[in-house]
């Protein structure tokens, strides 16, 4: 959801920061990268810190990168901010996924997972659609905005909550390497879609001096 909703917004944050198209792309691909770098950590963060703190920390500070996105005053500012929004939010969806597994007893493992399948797919389908509302009803700032009512709701919960059983280093490093395989491709995509441009631009000159 963090990658989709802001896409729809990017040719107003164009606009607003005065960026290139080229520069405003890497407000997504920074993001994608930082997020496919830190998931596989996320089993040794677990196994070293503990699943409770991990997750606070990745909350919170998903949270504050959030609050700075929506803040940032030039494309360099919002760049640096997404980076740290990935690499905080990537340990949450390895994090999640175990916990809820060790929270339930195997036989309910599959209704479970599937209901939580269902927010992570459900995620991205909408967020571009909640992406454009909010920038033609408010601007794009409001896209970053909009997910720290999300950020304090869960914190709140995690407060009353008791603390978690002990990490399974094991579990979680499977977890972490099975999510860091899809944004490994979304980093080969990203890149190929924004390098196709340019090579397909010096064949053309190529061709054209050749000629």
């Amino acid at each position: 959801m963090t990658v989709t909703i802001a896409n729809v917004s990017l040719p107003q944050m164009q606009g607003s920061l005065s960026a290139t198209q080229d520069q405003i792309a890497w407000v997504v691909t920074f993001n994608i990268v930082a997020t496919a770098v830190v998931t596989p950590t996320a089993g040794w963060l677990a196994a070293h810190l503990g699943r409770r703190r991990v997750m606070i920390i990745a909350v919170t500070g998903f949270g504050v990168a959030s609050i700075l996105c929506g803040l940032a005053g030039s494309v360099e500012e919002l760049v640096l901010y997404r980076i740290f929004q990935g690499a905080f939010g990537a340990p949450m969806v390895p994090l999640s996924q175990a916990i809820l597994l060790d929270t339930y007893p195997k036989k309910k493992h599959n209704t479970v997972t599937a209901i939580w399948g269902v927010g992570v797919i459900l995620g991205p389908i909408v967020a571009p659609a909640l992406g454009g509302i909010l920038s033609e009803a408010y601007n794009w700032r409001w896209v970053f905005f909009m997910k720290v009512v999300w950020i304090e709701g869960q914190e709140k919960d995690g407060e009353k909550g008791q603390q978690p059983a002990q990490p399974r280093p094991a579990s979680l490093y499977a977890f972490g390497k099975i999510h860091f395989y899809p944004h490994l491709s979304h980093c080969f995509v990203a890149c190929k879609i924004w390098t196709f441009p340019l090579l397909e631009g010096q064949e053309l000159k190529m061709q054209f001096a050749n000629s």
